[in-house]
């Protein structure tokens, strides 16, 4: 074994090779002089900064422990694993970043010819940190003694933004040289074979010319190529001599072409440390779908997933009807995933200032809509644009779907919510029966809320507003609606894997009691594997909002006949001599039609629920809308149960929100006409208990 080996043997690459295992704060190197021809103004460039590798003469690999080059290498490693602060400005760049912008090289391509004519060193740009910020905190990672599993990626994006240098060229080169052993590869899924080409060789030319020989040693040996060909790149060591000379793999990269849904599952019965999907926007039917359900458990197995599935790519939904990739996006959820979504006016290259690195939204937009507005003649183009370029999720998934609501509208109300921290008033936890001193059932219900960084998948399956908890001597405020998934299921039958789940919205209706009022309240969303189960968590419901009226999406007698047997039958509203109504046809009409109304009266500024608004920026489409679905219950049954104890007058009022009845001291939420909102400052008051305090309330509605 020669001094390189002996050194790398001792620890050189120690930490490079458990570089998964913890993640303790990075810390700062001694601050460096930083060498720049810049006379800008605002100081040096991003581009100086966070690549000072490139600055660097990159010395051979160490002579022996100790000297000048081990020293260099060792920083670099502790930079690659746990992320580096800049010295200059104490800006943190996570590993993957600081590798991808200071080791890897990507190729630059002939804007005509689509030829690689080089490779160079990819530039800083905010967008690219973005994204390789969230994948770096999805990767399965330990801190302060405890692990903390692995996350899959929903990703959506526009064409040319970098995504494929960074997730395969910058993270899956991370993954091939750091995130070894334990048989745990890299697989990629490939919906055409031009697809799965173009990465081959880019990957093969990447690792043969462009790699640093340093990072090509394992134990003091060189990696020599095992295998090379359209569907595997693996590097590690010959054993044996002659015929029987075998290759035993150590770094290992899968290309699979996935044509058919029968094709979908190529990794079983391996461990992989990530597992990519190339193109969603151009799978097949089901195929995306069944990729994902034959593949997942490669990552993972019982409570721990110590690798990834990413997911991305340009919708192409105005070529393929496929919904697979739009309803993994807009419910990552269940697909244990976060989601993330690119608007071209990131990471669009002709409007980034390189000094700072970041995008120049507002001229990125207006160049976008000021072509968009030259081929508004041409509509076919003009929808194929915004698919392949979009601004927002919806544009990106819906070319040739007529939604019901204005996007821009509900987006803007999305981005409010956000931006002003309303959604912290909704808070997680299960709504319980009460016990006394014996352990016998009250017939009370209470709320217990969530302890604070409870595990998404640990939560309880409700969601309430703690600006409108009930109250003690106000009754008759609240109604509600259900989308029951087992309404059209036979006895007996299961639930698959793709249905829908169950759904109740509670919603507090207009008053002119000086309270918080119309909006929703409470959201419950769950898939139980039994249909008991579920209806008792409608109940409890029933029972904590003291909901004397509930309009339910009536397909089955199930749910109708359950209350019945309990004498709660009564909650039910009936339409005619039918216990709800179905969604559909004519019914689907009239109950959007509501919704238009809801919406021209701006009543939607005043929901602060993200799921819901989420859900109506989908109503109109084929996506299964279970909210979406029991919220039109709810507008259904506040036409129907307008007050008529008011004047016509009071109750329009009342029911559009454009007034508030002179003697009253209502609390008004949402914009009123007129009213500018300004942006909240830090000393805001909050209605209701602040987020991160877990507390119970209790009802004063009882059943036996």
């Amino acid at each position: 074994m020669d001094k390189v080996g002996k050194l790398i043997k001792a620890g050189v690459l120690g930490v490079a090779l458990s570089v998964m295992a913890t993640d303790p704060p990075p810390v700062a190197a001694p601050a460096p002089v930083v060498e720049t021809t810049s006379t800008d103004p605002r100081g040096p460039s991003v581009q100086d900064l966070y690549r000072p590798v490139l600055a660097d003469r990159i010395p051979d690999s160490p002579k022996a422990r100790g000297d000048s080059a081990w020293k260099w290498w060792s920083e670099q490693l502790h930079r690659i694993k746990f992320g580096w602060v800049c010295p200059y400005n104490n800006h943190y760049i996570n590993g993957y970043h600081y590798f991808y912008l200071n080791f890897i090289k990507i190729p630059r391509q002939d804007a005509e010819t689509d030829t690689i004519t080089g490779w160079d060193a990819p530039l800083f740009r905010q967008n690219d940190e973005e994204i390789m910020r969230v994948l770096w905190n999805l990767r399965q990672r330990t801190i302060n003694g405890r692990t903390y599993r692995a996350s899959n990626l929903i990703k959506a994006k526009p064409r040319t933004i970098g995504w494929t240098q960074m997730e395969f060229l910058g993270v899956d080169m991370y993954h091939f040289l750091f995130c070894t052993g334990r048989d745990r590869w890299i697989g990629r899924g490939y919906p055409t074979e031009k697809h799965m080409k173009g990465e081959v060789n880019a990957f093969r030319s990447l690792w043969a010319e462009h790699i640093h020989p340093f990072f090509k040693t394992w134990n003091g040996q060189v990696l020599d190529i095992i295998e090379d060909n359209n569907e595997n790149f693996a590097v590690g060591r010959w054993v044996g001599k002659g015929s029987s000379k075998v290759g035993i793999k150590h770094n290992w990269v899968q290309y699979r072409l996935i044509s058919s849904e029968k094709d979908a599952g190529p990794f079983k019965g391996q461990r992989y440390t990530k597992i990519t999907v190339v193109e969603a926007g151009l799978w097949k039917g089901d195929t995306l779908d069944n990729f994902y359900a034959e593949n997942k458990d490669c990552l993972g197995s019982g409570d721990g997933q110590w690798g990834m599935f990413v997911v991305g790519g340009t919708s192409n939904a105005f070529i393929n009807p496929s919904e697979n990739y739009k309803r993994m996006f807009f419910n990552p959820l269940d697909y244990e995933a976060k989601a993330h979504f690119t608007p071209k006016t990131r990471g669009y290259l002709r409007f980034i200032d390189l000094h700072t690195g970041e995008d120049l939204v507002e001229q990125a937009e207006k160049e976008i809509q000021n072509y968009r507005k030259s081929i508004e003649h041409n509509a076919s183009l003009l929808q194929k644009e915004k698919v392949e370029n979009p601004l927002n999720e919806i544009e990106a998934f819906e070319p040739a779907t007529s939604l019901a609501y204005d996007s821009a509208m509900l987006l803007a109300q999305i981005e409010h919510v956000k931006s002003h921290g309303l959604d912290l008033a909704w808070v997680s936890g299960h709504l319980k029966y009460e016990n006394d001193a014996f352990g016998r059932k009250t017939g009370r219900v209470i709320f217990v809320q969530d302890p604070a960084n409870t595990p998404e998948k640990q939560r309880g399956p409700w969601l309430i507003n703690l600006e409108g908890v009930p109250q003690a001597g106000l009754s008759g405020l609240h109604v509600a609606g259900i989308d029951d998934c087992y309404k059209k299921l036979r006895p007996g039958q299961k639930l698959k894997k793709r249905d829908s789940r169950n759904c109740m919205i509670i919603y507090r209706k207009p008053t002119t009691q000086a309270i918080n009022q119309d909006m929703p309240v409470a959201l419950y969303i769950d898939k139980l594997p039994s249909m008991p189960a579920t209806y008792e968590e409608f109940m409890k419901g029933m029972l904590f909002y003291s909901v004397k009226k509930t309009l339910y999406e009536y397909n089955t007698d199930a749910f109708v006949d359950w209350l019945n047997d309990r004498q709660q039958g009564h909650r039910l509203y009936y339409i005619g001599t039918q216990p709800g109504i179905e969604i559909k046809g004519n019914v689907k009409q009239e109950v959007t039609a509501l919704g238009h109304q809801y919406m021209a009266n701006d009543r939607y500024q005043r929901i602060t629920l993200l799921p819901l608004l989420y859900s109506l920026l989908n109503w109109g489409s084929d996506e299964n809308n279970d909210i979406g679905s029991a919220f039109h219950c709810v507008l259904h049954l506040l036409h129907a149960l307008r007050d008529k104890a008011l004047d016509d007058d009071e109750v329009t009022a009342l029911l559009t929100g454009s007034t508030q009845p002179t003697d009253t001291n209502v609390i008004q939420l949402g914009a009123r006409p007129g009213y500018a909102r300004q942006a909240d400052n830090n000393s805001f008051i909050r209605l209701g208990l602040q987020p991160g305090t877990p507390r119970t309330y209790g009802t004063s509605d009882y059943y036996n």
